[in-house]
């Protein structure tokens, strides 16, 4: 709540004095207390804007205050794991249970920001525990009708998606197409800032048809059915860009929900809880959600990625973060299309090495994500030394960019040194910033030195010697 701003009246009193004197003569003692009362709304003006500001101010820190105060005596602590995360399944289906989102989220509770990671619907698994090889939508409705009972499918799937990630998942949301439809209405709508305009003239309708959905680029308020249109739809674009705006919806919700003003009174919000507990299915308590909006309630901080094949990684321009999966010879599925992870094959699904890599990095260390320098990879190798270890010569610099960019880091440009180095150097242009960052890429690189300089085309160069090679 904040004080309004009044119209003064003032102002039209005076067009109404100018206009009844116009023709008449001013004297002396009017223009002096004209220019009194032209001072005095002045300074009304100038304490009001004042007392607004004061009055914003103070009422947002006494909802802070009520808010802490509220989770403090009545919130109940999520769990964390050994990184200091709060890691949750988000799950969209159809009927029966069959997955059409699968959403990985994890909240860094001391950076206050959330990793959205998807998981596409038709990456191939094995579950050997319940007897299930097959894509990762069809694990939850297959334990579902053999037991009847959705909590076994979905221990299940929890399960799997602990192993392909190598983290551990403690809650779970999930939410069919009529509850997502109701939840969004529930709240007002949302508004979306749509990166790219969509023309999909094969949606599907409920009774077996095709109808057009467009939408336009930039800022749009959806309904619950253009949500869901919005979410699902796929004709004209890959399942990579489809994932992540079904992320951008989640984000919209959590901002929606955590913006409306009757947070602070508990009674409210128990009842904006029962409803949603209507529309959806999870294991977070009321006493978690209030701990947990105290957590959301400043969150302005996430990042998206989808596993993904829709990616050409010949050049580190065509590379997308997350590009580590591949289609297999559908012959090798029962002509049927999947997605298996790179290095995994039809005798061994379950190699998810570079995607529990990958989580570690995007998931459990959002700082290098947060600090996001743009980097610039130089080959500064000897090509005697490249000549003498590969028989060849290799695109050097490329090739680690490619690397860097499947991880999330801004790869901006690549390029060869005039001169050759024996060490592996990065320069940055503060030395003080991107401390996560370097930490991470001497994972991948035996970094000799950090220097700083002011003659950069990134915020950080990569310099790669002779010992990159050797090494």
């Amino acid at each position: 709540m904040a004080f309004k701003k009044k119209r003064l009246g003032t102002y039209g009193n005076l067009i109404y004095i100018f206009s009844k004197t116009k023709d008449s003569f001013i004297s002396f003692m009017f223009f002096i207390k004209l220019s009194f009362i032209s001072f005095s709304l002045f300074l009304i003006f100038y304490f009001a804007n004042y007392a607004i500001s004061f009055g914003q101010n103070f009422m947002s820190g006494l909802s802070n205050m009520i808010m802490s105060i509220t989770e403090s005596t009545v919130g109940e602590d999520l769990n964390v794991d050994e990184f200091g995360q709060i890691n949750a399944l988000i799950l969209g289906y159809d009927h029966g249970y069959l997955a059409d989102s699968i959403i990985v989220a994890s909240y860094d509770v001391d950076l206050g920001s959330v990793s959205f990671l998807s998981i596409p619907r038709d990456l191939y698994i094995s579950n050997p525990d319940v007897s299930y090889n097959g894509k990762i939508n069809g694990l939850l409705p297959t334990i579902y009708n053999r037991t009847g009972e959705v909590s076994e499918g979905l221990n299940a799937l929890i399960s799997t998606i602990n192993e392909i990630t190598g983290i551990n998942i403690d809650y779970y949301a999930l939410i069919d197409f009529d509850g997502f439809i109701k939840l969004v209405d529930s709240l007002g709508g949302v508004e979306v800032d749509v990166p790219e305009k969509i023309v999909d003239h094969k949606y599907p309708t409920a009774n077996g048809g095709y109808q057009t959905f467009i939408v336009e680029e930039g800022i749009q308020k959806f309904d619950g059915e253009t949500a869901l249109k919005y979410a699902r739809s796929r004709q004209t674009t890959s399942d990579f860009s489809r994932s992540i705006r079904q992320q951008l919806l989640i984000k919209s919700i959590i901002s929606q929900i955590v913006s409306v003003n009757n947070l602070v009174n508990i009674p409210n919000l128990q009842k904006l809880y029962g409803e949603f507990n209507s529309m959806l299915e999870t294991n977070i308590s009321f006493r978690q959600i209030i701990s947990l909006i105290s957590y959301v309630k400043e969150l302005d901080i996430y990042n998206s990625a989808g596993l993904t094949a829709d990616c050409d990684k010949s050049y580190f321009e065509t590379t997308d973060i997350g590009c580590f999966l591949y289609y297999p010879q559908r012959s090798l599925f029962g002509g049927a299309s999947v997605l298996l992870q790179q290095g995994a094959n039809v005798s061994d699904f379950s190699n998810y090495k570079n995607i529990q890599d990958f989580a570690f990095f995007f998931l459990n260390n959002q700082e290098y994500l947060l600090e996001k320098p743009s980097i610039k990879v130089v080959n500064a190798v000897d090509p005697k030394t490249i000549r003498s270890k590969h028989g060849r010569l290799i695109s050097i610099a490329n090739n680690m960019a490619i690397e860097l960019k499947q991880y999330g880091f801004d790869v901006i440009d690549t390029g060869n040194s005039d001169e050759y180095y024996e060490k592996n150097i990065v320069y940055v242009d503060d030395l003080n910033s991107y401390k996560s960052t370097i930490s991470l890429l001497r994972i991948f690189i035996d970094i000799d030195e950090v220097l700083q300089s002011n003659e950069l085309d990134a915020h950080m160069e990569i310099y790669l010697g002779n010992k990159f090679i050797e090494n």
